[in-house]
């Protein structure tokens, strides 16, 4: 079965991890992605992590059923069915809920503490398209 990947990447590095996504709509003007994950930018007076830019590479694709190679058992390969690229820009960011996981580490006292190791958030962030970069092979849709 055809799997979605979906990825925003910007020159210095990801600013978005999406560890889980739950809804993608794109009508190739604007658009938002709802995960489970992290994201570290600004939108308007929001400014939880200081990250200076709002301007993103969206990259969305369609990847056919995983195979493997003669000789290598080790690698998952796929097929593009389909890729989608636009230059984006993020609007607005919906917090659902928390979903960071904690767990107990010690401090140089002995002290156990409650650290939260991963900080994720279900989350929505809306977006307008500046640009559509690249559209190859099929349609890429989500769901």
């Amino acid at each position: 079965m055809p799997s979605f990947e979906l990825e925003f990447a910007r020159g210095e590095g990801r600013i978005v991890y999406i560890q889980t996504l739950f809804e993608y709509q794109n009508n190739g003007t604007e658009g938002f992605v709802e995960f489970d994950g992290y994201f570290y930018a600004d939108i308007g007076d929001e400014s939880e992590y200081g990250v200076q830019s709002n301007d993103q590479t969206l990259i969305v694709w369609m990847r056919g059923d995983g195979y493997q190679k003669e000789g290598d058992p080790y690698t998952t390969y796929f097929d593009t069915l389909g890729q989608e690229v636009y230059e984006v820009t993020f609007t607005k960011r919906e917090v659902v809920k928390d979903t960071s996981s904690y767990g107990p580490l010690e401090d140089s006292d002995g002290e156990e503490m409650n650290v939260c190791f991963f900080p994720t958030k279900r989350q929505r962030i809306f977006f307008t398209v500046q640009k559509v970069v690249e559209k190859v092979g099929v349609p890429v849709v989500f769901g």
